[in-house]
């Protein structure tokens, strides 16, 4: 049972997190683990230097960091929210918090369970900081470190029957709404009637529990209803209630309205969907209730997928589980598909989907508490099944680890090994599983730290405080012990302009953020980026180069209404794997720049795109779509019409500085000086 309370300790709730996944936060009663198990493995020699080390807080990083560009000065930065009050941005080739600024921010109180994600909520061109803290409120930050105090959103109460447990009905997602106070019959109330408590929660006329809400996984933000506007907000929420807020003796717990009501009673979970363009609710949706004491309590701990299964260029599909054990796919309206959903153990980890077989539908990967890997198709049957060591809790990872031209599927386990799975048959892949030693808690980075591009890494910081890396080309590891332990995933990307080698970033237990290089004796990297958790909406797979987006341009100053711009597909991909269509849009901030764009080939295309209507410095995303809404992207700084900005002031100055010398040259210089004169003066 997971109980987090954004009032304790953060100590206490990551540990609590941990036990429920099957996991321990302390290693004083654990499996002592060799520094190397995987005995047969030559040692690789990959020469990792520290570039820099920051701290972050005092609290646990419980959610994995973002890399963006905040402040549009053509430099990475890592973003970061530590589990208790404080977010930070460094500037990526430092680590020192960005000069003029007002970071680290903190908030006094707050828990995040979630990464930070972007979003441009005042639509000036430029994106904001979009947090959610553990409480389910919604909060922005600029990118300066000021929170934009008049845009904040909060994610109301889910209210039930307070007798639900002894009604005879499965409380499963297809009959839940059978138990829920419903929102009409709620407006037709008055607010206060029936003994509400406001502060807290309520009980609607002795009938209705309201449960307050939690958010404990990270948001998505999308063009749910393909309108061509990616403005909904998709959150993962909790509901039950904090036991630090309502721990009263008896008699005042009876006083506040909620008579002999057993807080542990109420546990819910569900997906509430906002429009940030207008900042009201599009629907929100329960999936399960539970007890918090029940063998599978109904926590939602994990990123929803976002994704048309039905690859029809329609809108799409919202794919989410439950530690309840149910997998569930939702319409853009809130509406369960068809055929869903459907149960098993405890699921972990965020939904992968990825077309694994070649033949161009999608398959949904799912691990439950029992070590089962089970690969679904679009209308939930069950395609394959494996089995693994331990359990996962992070989900899954796709990559051609052999180069044979067929996806794998990588999974971490608690008990520190990596497996690999054939995507089209579930067999396990020739020369797996490797057992690392230490346990494992986030996903692993998939990446490519040599200049051969036929290599392929998998990397991962364990709890043990080691850092893993297991090479496909040299068939080799490397540990490095770190002792650091981390609780998320390492990312990647080129973070220092001087080099060009790919940086490591790791977020640790103790709330420090490293950054780790590869020195290849300055031959050059394939630099593969990984920016955050899941880079896009959808993003599971590692194709090593061989699939991108590249502009061709380096756009300084780009004037005038519109400008021309070259994006090259590359798409080396085995054929199977290749899109047949591609969708283009492109974007700075909240500004989409042109219509989306449809495509029928990779390659060169020149497209003519509006400027933003205001002069600014953004970042230009390049966007690349296909029909199920799988997603690529690339990112570019460009200055829009500020040089013309600049001349304008030139040219109001010029009138007066004209004036002022047709002034000097009829009347001439002054005889006498304008400015007072001082005389000194002796004493007689």
């Amino acid at each position: 049972m997971v109980c987090c309370y954004n009032s304790i300790e953060s100590i206490l709730c990551i540990a609590a997190i941990l036990r429920y996944v099957g996991l321990s936060y302390s290693d004083e009663n654990s499996e002592e683990y060799d520094d190397h198990n995987d005995i047969n493995k030559p040692l690789c020699d990959y020469n990792v230097e520290m570039v820099w080390s920051s701290e972050c807080g005092s609290g646990v990083i419980a959610a994995t960091p973002l890399i963006a560009d905040i402040n549009a000065d053509s430099k990475l930065d890592v973003i970061t929210a530590s589990f208790s009050e404080e977010v930070s941005v460094m500037s990526g080739d430092t680590g020192q918090v960005l000069e003029h600024s007002h970071w680290p921010f903190r908030f006094p109180g707050a828990t995040f369970h979630a990464s930070p994600v972007l979003y441009d909520i005042d639509n000036d061109g430029h994106d904001e900081i979009l947090l959610t803290t553990s409480n389910a409120e919604i909060v922005f930050l600029n990118s300066k470190g000021y929170q934009l105090h008049d845009i904040t959103l909060k994610v109301g109460h889910m209210i039930v029957k307070k007798n639900w447990f002894d009604l005879d009905i499965s409380m499963n997602p297809t009959n839940i709404q059978n138990v829920l106070y419903k929102k009409e019959q709620q407006n037709s109330e008055k607010q206060n009637e029936g003994g509400i408590n406001q502060k807290s929660g309520a009980v609607y006329n002795g009938e209705y529990v309201s449960i307050d809400a939690h958010i404990l996984a990270t948001p998505v933000i999308c063009d749910l209803n393909n309108d061509d506007r990616r403005e909904e907000l998709i959150l993962p929420v909790t509901y039950y209630f904090d036991k630090q807020d309502y721990s009263l003796p008896e008699k005042e717990l009876k006083n506040s309205g909620f008579g002999d009501l057993n807080i542990a009673d109420y546990l819910s979970s569900g997906i509430v969907v906002f429009n940030l363009a207008t900042g009201e609710i599009i629907f929100e949706t329960a999936l399960e209730l539970t007890k918090t004491s029940a063998e599978f309590p109904a926590y939602h701990l994990f990123t929803p997928t976002v994704i048309d299964l039905d690859g029809n260029s329609g809108s799409l599909e919202i794919v989410v589980c439950t530690s309840a054990g149910h997998l569930i796919v939702l319409d853009s309206n809130g509406k369960i598909r068809p055929g869903f959903p459907k149960s098993f153990g405890t699921i972990h980890g965020q939904i992968t989907v990825e077309n694994l077989d070649g033949r161009g539908g999608m398959e949904l990967v799912i691990i439950d508490n029992s070590g089962n890997v089970m690969c679904l198709n679009s209308a939930g049957d069950v395609v394959w099944e494996a089995e693994l060591s331990g359990t996962s809790s992070a989900g899954s990872r796709v990559v051609d680890l052999n180069g044979d031209g067929k996806l794998d599927v990588i999974v971490a386990s608690n008990d520190g090994s990596l497996w690999a799975f054939n995507g089209d048959s579930g067999a396990v892949v020739e020369g797996w599983p490797h057992q690392l030693g230490g346990r494992i808690t986030s996903n692993v980075l998939i990446t490519n730290l040599q200049p051969d591009v036929s290599n392929i890494d998998v990397i991962v910081l364990g709890y043990d405080g080691k850092l893993y890396i297991l090479s496909s080309l040299w068939q080799c590891i490397q540990v490095i012990d770190l002792d650091e332990p981390s609780l998320v995933q390492v990312l990647s990307a080129d973070l220092i302009d001087s080099n060009s080698r790919l940086e490591l970033v790791l977020a640790t237990v103790d709330g420090t953020i490293i950054c780790l290089t590869v020195n290849n004796d300055g031959k050059v990297n394939v630099i593969t980026d990984w920016r955050s958790e899941t880079p896009t909406l959808n993003q599971f797979t590692f194709w090593n180069n061989q699939f991108q987006i590249v502009v061709e341009e380096d756009f300084k100053e780009v004037t005038g209404s519109t400008f021309d711009i070259s994006i090259n597909i590359e798409d080396t991909r085995p054929e199977q794997y290749q899109w047949k269509l591609y969708y283009v849009t492109i974007s700075t901030g909240g500004y989409q720049l042109g219509d989306k764009v449809n495509l029928t080939s990779k390659g060169v295309h020149q497209l003519t795109v509006p400027c933003p209507h205001n002069p600014l410095q953004g970042i230009v995303t390049v966007r690349l779509t296909n029909e199920f809404a799988q997603e690529i992207t690339t990112t570019f700084t460009a200055r829009f019409n500020m040089q013309w900005q600049r001349d304008v002031k030139w040219l109001l100055l010029l009138p007066l500085a004209s004036m002022l010398m047709l002034l000097l040259l009829v009347f001439g210089f002054p005889e006498a000086d304008l400015l007072p004169r001082v005389h000194s003066t002796k004493d007689s």
